[in-house]
């Protein structure tokens, strides 16, 4: 971790906020991307969860300041929560009158 700290010239506290940032999106969206994977079919939100994760790591690799890797991990938190969410309603679909 000292070698992204020294690349981003970030301290310690600027690290915790890319650490609490990805994990905080989840606060605000998990009970919305329910109802948008309803609205837009749960393969397409799958899909662009999976994208948004991808996108915000590569953000987040190619940062070369704090405040861009905070938007990356926004991003890739943003795909966290739908893919994490939508994923745990298709697996409960496929079970849907039988024992899980």
């Amino acid at each position: 971790m000292s070698d992204f700290r020294a690349d981003l010239g970030a301290d310690h506290a600027e690290i915790g906020v890319l650490l609490g940032i990805f994990m905080l999106t989840g606060i605000f969206l998990s009970l919305p991307s329910g109802m948008i994977a309803a609205r837009f079919g749960d393969r397409r939100i799958l899909l662009a969860g999976l994208a948004a994760l991808s996108v915000g790591g590569l953000i987040v690799a190619l940062s070369e300041t704090v405040s861009v890797a905070i938007l990356g991990r926004m991003v890739a938190g943003l795909g966290a929560v739908f893919t994490s969410v939508t994923a745990a309603k298709v697996v409960a679909d496929r079970f849907v009158g039988r024992e899980i």
